[in-house]
């Protein structure tokens, strides 16, 4: 008897959760081994493993958020393993600062412990990882899927994603005309043979072919065959995060974007932006003045830089950041920003990479117009000439802007009307799913983009 696909992937997330948990422990143990100069009191361990074992389940919250549990993204080489190591041992080690300080406690001092157990950890996480995604990958565990699409993008985008855990067999055009070396493709006459033949687990169709009765009723003649089928809509948000314009209609949004069931997730989370912020605010302070110099030193004009942006309800504020461009960078007119914008000075790409200059937008969260999350705030005169080629634009407008988002952790910079389309898409996913869970999953990944010198 083989085991389902979705039973092997679950045991080979198991294995590195259970194998992470070890490290974590077994860490805390040499730590405290290495602290007490390798005199310990039976006890010792015991007292440690309380405080230390809420700080393991954020830990591995953080873990999961960087993506360490998606079983077929394998590690491409030691530097991209060391590098997310770093990343999350930075982050691990601000929170659990954070932790110690607001627990009271008066049983153990954590400090020197607290250093020793991530520096150990982040070793045995290392030779753990490594040598477990040597074995583990080596075996990559997939769905046999088909594919009945009109959308040749929709394979693109699956094969570009090695992580999804789909095995694309082969595929079904009802359209003729469309033909991609990425995949098969068969005849609609031969569905039911291959199905069975190919042991295809999951079908993944178009939804407005799910009406097409010729196809619907090849698949219900294959309905022992016990195979999911999965509409495309339900597909690019389940597995690529984002929600496909020509996939949704008027209905779609009425059904899905109905802000009375985020209030009280929206109300609690304007409170706590607010103070937080305050807080970062304030202890950015520190920095403030290197950061003046900086652009002083590094090009003529204003320290800071003001436009006009459209907020939630189409509101417009003012929206400060630190100038990272040279003055009158837009004399010719509006311009998109782009990666490699020349017009950005070269202390103005240290403080992108860094996101440093988005410490003045905390103002905006403070007073209202912003949120920490959410689609990044757009200039109206893009606003009004985007509305007019793209489907459903003004919808990104329900909730308020964010310094980061979705989109933002999922898409590079944008120049053109097909950017602006992909990021409206991910922009539509995350209203509708938006809550604590994936606002946290954002924040994490954002940090993660900084530390690897990516920016956004």
């Amino acid at each position: 008897m083989t085991l389902d696909t979705d039973l092997k992937l679950k045991i080979k997330k198991t294995i590195f959760f259970i194998g992470d948990i070890i490290c974590l422990y077994f860490a805390l143990f040499l730590a405290l081994f290495l602290r007490y100069n390798f005199n310990m009191s039976d006890n010792l361990f015991i007292k440690h493993i309380p405080y230390f074992s809420t700080l393991f389940i954020i830990w591995l919250i953080i873990m999961y958020a960087l993506r360490l549990y998606e079983t077929n993204r394998a590690i491409k080489n030691k530097y991209e393993l060391i590098v997310s190591i770093i990343n999350f041992s930075a982050i691990n080690f601000f929170l659990s600062v954070l932790y110690f300080y607001i627990t009271p406690q008066n049983i153990i001092t954590p400090k020197t412990i607290l250093i020793l157990n991530i520096l150990i950890f982040g070793i045995l996480f290392y030779i753990w990882r490594f040598y477990a995604s040597k074995a583990l990958y080596r075996y990559k565990i997939q769905k046999n899927s088909l594919i009945i699409t009109n959308n040749p993008d929709l394979l693109k985008n699956i094969h570009l994603k090695p992580e999804l855990e789909l095995n694309i067999k082969t595929y079904i055009n009802p359209l003729s005309n469309i033909n991609l070396d990425t995949a098969e493709k068969i005849s609609l006459d031969d569905l039911e043979t291959y199905l069975e033949n190919n042991k295809i687990q999951s079908v993944v169709i178009d939804d407005d072919l799910l009406f097409d009765n010729n196809i619907s009723s090849r698949l219900l003649k294959c309905i022992n065959l016990k195979i999911e089928v999965i509409k495309t809509t339900e597909f690019y948000e389940k597995y690529l995060g984002k929600v496909v314009l020509k996939n949704i209609n008027q209905m779609w949004l009425i059904s899905n974007l109905n802000e009375n069931k985020k209030f009280i997730f929206d109300f609690a989370k304007n409170i706590v932006e607010k103070v937080f912020t305050s807080i970062l605010l304030v202890l950015s302070l520190i920095i403030i003045p290197f950061i003046i110099v900086g652009i002083k030193f590094s090009s003529r004009g204003p320290i800071f830089f003001k436009q006009i942006r459209t907020g939630k309800d189409r509101k417009r504020f003012l929206a400060i950041k630190f100038r990272t461009m040279i003055d009158n960078a837009e004399k010719n007119g509006a311009q998109w920003a782009s990666k490699n914008d020349s017009r950005v000075t070269k202390f103005g790409k240290f403080l992108r990479k860094t996101r440093l200059d988005e410490i003045p937008q905390f103002i905006n969260i403070i007073k209202g117009d912003m949120s920490l999350i959410g689609p990044r705030p757009e200039r109206p005169e893009f606003i009004e000439s985007l509305e007019k080629e793209i489907p459903y634009y003004n919808h990104r407008l329900l909730v308020k802007p964010g310094l980061s988002g979705w989109a933002q952790i999922n898409y590079p910079y944008g120049a053109s009307v097909d950017d602006a389309i992909e990021k409206l898409e991910y922009d539509l996913y995350y209203i509708k799913n938006r809550n604590l869970a994936l606002d946290i999953s954002i924040i994490l990944k954002t940090i993660d983009a900084i530390l690897k010198g990516g920016g956004m």
